[in-house]
This record gives C-alpha cells, sequence and structure tokens, in this order.
C-alpha cells in the first residue's frame, strides 16, 4: 500500500453520501418522520462503498478512488438544487435545460480525472481538506435535526404556560374531568379534505348536496350552514382545529412544534390525560400520518422528494410539465410509468376505503377512543367515479397539470363528492349501530374547492369559495345548544370538552386567515391577512 495512504485516513466519500440526505431531512423535518430517511441513507451509504470500491480496483489507489466517488456523489445530489436555482433565475425547466446540465455533469465527470490523476503530490492534502471540510457541513444539519428533535419533545415550561394561558386553558380546564367518567363517548373527527359546503356546491357548481345534508340531519346532525376554515391549507387548518388556537397568534418556537406534529396538539393531549386511546387513519400528508399504513408504492414521501433533489428529476420533468398537452402527455407514458401512476392511484383508494372500512371498528371495542381520520377525498387526485368507479389516470387531475376551473376537473370533483357522500353515510350509519355509548362525531372539510381562486391574488369570489367548508357535529341533546350557523373548527373542541369534561372554555371569534402564495408557506412562516379585515368576509 502506497504510504501516503498508510497516513491518511479517508471518510469524505461517507460524508458525501449522507450529507445531501441529512440536509434535505433537516429542511423538512417538521414534515417527516426521523425514521423516514433511513432506508435511504443507508443506500446511499451502501452505494458510495460500492463505488469507491470499484474506483479503487480501476486505479489502484484509495486516495484517487476517494476523490472520483465523492465528485461523482456531488454531481449526483445537486443536479435537482441547480436545476431549481436557475428556475429562480427565470429559466424555465425543459428537456432541452436537463439535457444540457447531464451534458456538462458528464464533461465534467470525464475531465476530471485528468485533473485529479495528473499529480499524486497534493492528492492527499485535497482528501483530507474534503474530510474536514465534509465534518464542518455535517455539523450544520446534525445540529438542527438535534434542537427540532428536541423540540419535539417538549416546550420550555414558560412556553408551555403562555401556550396554555394563550388558549385559555388555565380559567377553563381547572379541575376538568368527564362527567360521566363511566359512560364517556368515543370521538370521532374526520376531515374530509376540501369538501365545499352544500349552499356553494349549489350556487356556483350548480350541484344539489341537499341529500347529503338531510340524510346527515335526519340521523340527529347539526350541520353548521355558514361555516368556514379558520385557513385556507390544510397544513394549517387542522393544527389549528386540534389546538383550538389560532396559528397567527403563536410565537414562531411554538408555531413550529404545534405545527410539526399531530401528537403535539392539544386535543390529543388532554384525551389521553383523561384516559383515551388515539388512533389516527392519515392521509400521508404532512403531518397527517395512518396508525395503520397501507401505502403500496415503493417510496416514502422523504424518498420521493430526494429523488427530486438529485439527476433522477428528470424522471419526475415528464410529469412536472404543466405546458404539456394531456392527451399527449399521457401517450408518451411508458408502461412502466403507467403502472406506478397506477399504483399511485390504487394508493389513495386504498387508503380512503381502508379508513372508512375500519374506522366503526372502534365502536365495538372496549375502551374510550379518540379517532381522527384524514380522508384525502374529494380532493385531487380523483379516484373515484360517482358509484365508485375506478379512474383510469387522467393527467388533468393531478396537481402540476390541473386546471381548476375546468369543466373536467368540476366534474370529477362533484363525482367524488357523490360517493363520498355514499361511504360517509355508511361509516355513520354502522358507528352508530354499534356504539354502546352514543358518540361525538365531527366531520369536516379543512377547506373547501379552489376552482375560483388565486393563490398569488386573491380575490374575494376565490376566498370565499375556498373558506367555506362542510362542518357537521353529532353531540349530546344538551351540546346542540352552544352550536350556531358559523361555528368554525378552531372552537369544535371547546364546545365538546365544555360538555363533556366540565371545562368552560371561551368561544373564539370565527374567523378566516389567508396568506398570498401557495408554497412557501409550507417550509416557512407567512404574513396572514383576514378575509374580514381586508375583503368583508366575516361570520355574523
Amino acid at each position: 500500500m502506497d504510504i501516503r495512504q498508510q497516513n491518511n485516513i479517508i471518510f469524505h466519500p461517507l460524508i458525501f453520501a449522507v450529507y445531501p440526505i441529512l440536509a434535505l431531512t433537516a429542511a423538512n423535518l417538521a414534515y417527516l418522520q426521523l425514521t423516514d430517511p433511513l432506508r435511504i441513507l443507508g443506500v446511499s451509504l451502501l452505494a458510495s462503498v460500492l463505488i469507491w470500491g470499484a474506483f479503487r480496483l480501476l486505479l489502484r489507489d484509495w486516495i484517487r478512488a476517494s476523490l472520483l466517488t465523492s465528485l461523482l456523489l456531488t454531481l449526483f445530489y445537486s443536479f435537482g438544487h441547480v436545476i431549481t436555482t436557475l428556475e429562480t433565475l427565470g429559466i424555465p425547466e425543459t428537456y432541452s435545460l436537463h439535457l444540457i446540465l447531464l451534458v456538462l455533469w458528464g464533461v465534467i465527470f470525464i475531465a476530471a480525472p485528468a485533473f485529479l490523476l495528473k499529480s499524486a503530490e497534493w492528492q492527499p492534502k485535497l482528501s483530507n481538506y474534503l474530510n474536514w471540510m465534509g465534518l464542518v457541513l455535517l455539523l450544520f444539519p446534525l445540529f438542527t435535526i438535534a434542537r427540532q428533535s428536541a423540540s419535539k419533545i417538549h416546550l420550555s415550561q414558560t412556553q408551555e404556560e403562555y401556550l396554555h394561558e394563550l388558549r385559555g386553558g388555565a380559567q377553563a380546564e381547572g379541575e376538568a374531568a368527564p362527567i360521566y367518567p363511566n359512560n364517556m363517548p368515543d370521538i370521532y373527527y374526520i376531515i374530509l379534505d376540501q369538501y365545499t359546503r352544500s349552499d356553494i356546491l349549489d350556487e356556483y357548481y350548480g350541484f344539489d348536496n341537499s341529500g347529503f345534508i338531510e340524510a346527515l340531519e335526519a340521523r340527529g346532525f347539526y350541520v353548521a350552514e355558514e361555516s368556514r376554515s379558520n385557513y385556507l391549507r390544510t397544513h394549517l387548518s387542522i393544527p389549528s382545529s386540534l389546538s383550538s388556537i389560532y396559528m397567527h397568534d403563536l410565537p414562531d418556537e411554538i408555531y413550529d412544534y404545534v405545527l410539526e406534529d399531530f401528537s403535539n396538539s392539544h386535543t390529543v393531549e388532554f384525551l389521553q390525560a383523561q384516559g383515551y386511546e388515539v388512533a389516527t387513519f392519515g392521509s400521508g400528508v404532512y403531518i397527517f400520518r395512518a396508525s395503520q399504513p397501507v401505502r403500496a408504492v415503493n417510496f416514502n414521501d422523504f424518498e420521493i422528494l430526494l429523488n427530486y433533489t438529485t439527476v433522477f428529476r428528470i424522471f419526475f420533468l415528464q410529469q412536472m410539465m404543466a405546458d404539456n398537452d394531456p392527451e399527449s402527455l399521457l401517450a408518451g407514458f411508458s408502461e412502466q410509468q403507467m403502472q406506478t401512476v397506477r399504483e399511485e392511484i390504487n394508493f389513495y383508494r386504498t387508503s380512503i376505503t381502508n379508513a372508512f372500512e375500519h374506522i366503526p371498528d372502534y365502536a365495538k371495542k372496549e375502551g374510550d377512543y379518540f379517532i381522527f381520520a384524514h380522508i384525502f377525498s374529494p380532493h385531487y387526485p380523483y379516484v373515484f367515479g360517482p358509484n365508485g368507479e375506478y379512474i383510469e389516470f387522467l393527467p388533468g387531475m393531478y396537481d402540476y397539470l390541473r386546471d381548476p376551473s375546468s369543466p373536467e376537473d368540476l366534474s370529477h370533483y362533484l363525482d367524488e363528492i357523490t360517493y363520498l357522500n355514499t361511504l360517509v353515510i355508511e361509516m355513520v350509519d354502522e358507528i352508530l349501530a354499534n356504539s354502546e355509548t352514543p358518540p361525538i362525531i365531527i366531520i369536516q372539510g379543512d377547506h373547501g374547492h379552489d376552482s375560483h381562486i388565486d393563490y398569488d391574488n386573491p380575490d374575494e369570489t376565490g376566498l370565499y369559495i375556498r373558506s367555506a367548508i362542510l362542518n357537521a357535529y353529532y353531540l349530546p341533546v344538551d351540546a346542540e345548544a352552544d352550536l350556531y350557523p358559523s361555528i368554525s373548527p378552531v372552537n369544535s373542541f371547546r364546545v365538546v370538552f365544555n360538555h363533556w369534561f366540565d371545562t368552560n372554555y371561551e368561544v373564539l371569534p370565527d374567523e378566516s386567515f389567508y396568506y398570498v402564495g401557495i408554497d412557501s408557506a409550507i417550509w416557512q412562516r407567512p404574513e396572514f391577512f383576514s378575509l374580514c379585515g381586508e375583503h368583508n368576509i366575516c361570520s355574523p
């Protein structure tokens, strides 16, 4: 073995194999579980070792092999980031851009050996430099992950007290305890993603949903006819309702804490303290994950996001180009791509039907349960016909190719609602038939449809439709007295807790808030605007 290699410890290829993954993890930690990156971390480390070993066999030199391995990993993991940076500079993402960058990356990698392998004198120094540089880079995501993971475990006592006071818990909860400790109801909280209020469906879509509303009312539900979501995006609407607070009232560190994890919500913590067990049926979207996953595709959400930042991004381009004609796009899909799409459609169908099939199971179980279900329907992608028919792949019904105001999109949306109504009524009937103690059931939309809203320049009509939601309650008779037509989700559990656990929560003003832009606020705190203050869309 060369003396240079005996005096140098080489590990930078391993760092370059894990740093991009850890950096992406740190940037998105609020929206994933720490276990999500583990598989791809292992794959990346194994691949780097194999590539390093292959170069070692070819070059018969560990240092030179390590330099080429680190270069290859850097090129592989930087490809998508470079494309994104070019987009921010106004250069549109096209096949030509991908091809140019691939050629450039190839030239760099082919030309690099001539430079890297030319002189042996400075190679150990460069390898040592990459070792130290890699270690320094690694500190940043590791520190972020450690800090944010610690915040997942607990808030400081001062922050806990602030959050408790903001919610009004000190005055409201007192010696909170079940009023009927031996006869507590199961509590079902069902979110139907993007389910628009009935009057809006009638006025703007020509869809008569009165049969469904009447079916709920016939079963004892109170349907709030003027209800609006408190926020117009899922990742804010649901944490707000589960924590019974307005998200924009929170300081940054508490905002992140409440936003990042379903288990951090006040509703979950309060009910667990009262002896409830918690079951979840999730969509796989952001923080709302299922306790019984049913996803059949190969990649988890983090792995898909990571692939989007690598050379593999080129495989996503055909799906991302919204200016393509849907028919020609569909015709250009290979059978393997079509199979992947079918698997994704089946994932959504299975997630939805699995939830409706198994949510009523808890009515038969011993013990007291809080069941939270985030049903990704009637949100796109639309996967059901009006009678539950299988929907073949339609490029126009996916986010990056959608025109939400198109007749095709609206037709699929209304078909999905039609079948969803059937599933909801069947689920409700089974819950009621098998519940020994009359349950509490809340069925809500997290926001309305997006057919009329321009997120970059929202107007009154778009905000009016987007904020109008289905909001239905099955509560004990004495609790219905505190329900009213404009009740919003932020007050849902305030009413429930007041009547079943002897709390004294004040009902907050029912307000709706929005932010400008569509994607940025998923990753950072936005500036919020009031629908009432800005557009005179106010609750009575």
